[in-house]
């Protein structure tokens, strides 16, 4: 009887083990199942692969890709480092083999913040994170379009500590800064404090510019009012012998009146070949530059290679 009872007692703690093992088996694949079709869903976003190319914005956007992709999958701590580490090929992945077991030979827990740490710490490191500030703090818009400006101010802006922790005002006052010089009046009087209205009041003063600019006369010296310079008057007005009723002297005779001589080259009372060259050249230097003056009296800002232009006017004096 006792022996009986040993031996059912035996047998049913045998039963016990293997259920329990059985148990521990089952939790086991159902963990690895979960891991394989994490894996698959994670690739199924079309990671790209990183293979440890030298470039820092390469590696901080490979980072910014993936992290995009476990916010939407809401993994795990422990399923980021795993996909990721997947992703890495080539120079990175040896990489990630040796710093792993450097990390664990130090007893480091390798979670999420530390794979991200170290592996900006090899790929995006400080001093060029340092060069990126400065370009930031340095930045003009220069001859770049308002939109150019701003695409290039919130690149390297990601960069900058004073980006991070600033408000709002003071990142339209940093904006404002580096904006040209007609722009920058224009705006900051306005005291804006939204940086996205900001931008559009600046494209919008940069548009308008660029209609006036479009709108003002272009002069090219002389020859844009020809009918003025070349007229189709004579080389000077020769005298006129006419009869003037108002002026008779005895006898009934009429005394003949001539008009004023007027030189075709200089415009003084004289014919024109009594003029040397040099009096020619004068004259000529002085119509010129009067004529520059009053237009530019009339608002428009006449560029010195007008003078070489016009070479038919100063004709062999002007080198």
């Amino acid at each position: 009887m006792a022996n009986n009872r040993r031996n059912s007692e035996l047998t049913k703690a045998v039963q016990t083990i293997r259920e329990m093992a059985a148990a521990l088996l089952q939790q086991g694949n159902n963990h690895g199942t979960t891991e394989t079709q994490g894996l698959i869903e994670f690739r199924r976003n079309k990671p790209t692969q990183f293979n440890g190319e030298y470039g820092p914005e390469k590696a901080e956007l490979w980072i910014r890709e993936i992290e995009k992709i476990f916010y939407a999958m809401n993994c795990t701590d422990r399923q980021k480092v795993t996909y990721s580490v997947f992703m890495l090929v080539g120079e990175a992945e040896y990489w990630w083999d040796s710093t792993k077991r450097l990390l664990e030979g130090q007893r480091v827990m390798i979670t999420w913040d530390i794979f991200r740490t170290k592996f900006l710490e090899k790929y995006f490191p400080s001093d060029v994170r340092r060069e990126k500030e400065i370009e930031f703090m340095q930045l003009k818009q220069g001859n770049m379009t308002v939109g150019q400006y701003a695409a290039k101010f919130e690149e390297l802006g990601k960069y900058s500590t004073f980006f991070y922790h600033c408000d709002e005002r003071m990142k339209c006052i940093k904006f404002e800064d580096g904006l040209r010089p007609e722009l920058r009046k224009a705006v900051g009087v306005l005291e804006i404090s939204d940086f996205s209205t900001l931008t559009h009041k600046c494209r919008f003063l940069e548009g308008f510019e660029k209609d006036q600019d479009n709108n003002r006369p272009k002069y090219f010296g002389p020859q844009y009012n020809k009918k003025k310079i070349h007229n189709n008057e004579k080389p000077y007005n020769r005298p006129q012998w006419r009869p003037q009723n108002s002026h008779k002297f005895a006898g009934g005779t009429s005394k003949p009146v001539n008009n004023p001589i007027k030189c075709f080259k200089c415009g003084q009372g004289h014919f024109a070949k009594v003029v040397t060259s040099k009096d020619q050249f004068a004259s000529s230097v002085g119509n010129l530059v009067t004529f520059f003056l009053n237009v530019d009296n009339q608002g428009c800002n006449l560029p010195l290679q007008c003078l070489s232009h016009n070479r038919q006017l100063l004709g062999e004096y002007i080198p």
